[in-house]
């Protein structure tokens, strides 16, 4: 799972900016697939999703890892479609869209802090050794 703790411990363990800006725009480019993947019109009902004998072309292992979570927070039983409902799953869903929007958001400082912290160092005529 993507989270800031990940991306702030492999900044951490990078050491050249090249590599840092790397990680960073591979890491925008899998947030926004998530993000796209839990945006796009379902096709089918949302619990769907959640199933494994049922292959899906619009599904993605992140929305269905959550969607188990979600459901599990509700029932114990997975098999039972009765609750929660297509409308608190699209809840959590958007919710879970906002936090990965703001994550993307976090990213893009990131990148533009680096970028930054280049430029200045190449105009005061020192090398990069970060």
């Amino acid at each position: 799972m993507i989270n800031v703790y990940y991306i702030r411990m492999n900044l951490e363990s990078l050491k050249t900016d090249e590599e840092k800006l790397s990680f960073l725009l591979k890491t925008k480019v899998e947030i926004r697939r998530i993000i796209s993947c839990f945006q796009k019109p379902k096709v089918m009902e949302i619990r769907h999703y959640v199933r494994d004998d049922i292959v899906l072309e619009d599904n993605c292992k992140e929305l269905k890892n959550f969607l188990r979570r979600i459901i599990m927070r509700y029932t114990l039983d997975p098999r039972d479609s009765r609750f929660p409902g297509d409308d608190i799953l699209k809840s959590e869903m958007k919710k879970e869209v906002k936090k990965y929007e703001h994550l993307d958001n976090l990213i893009d400082a990131e990148i533009n802090f680096i970028r930054l912290e280049r430029k200045r160092e190449n105009s005061n005529g020192e090398v990069n050794t970060k």
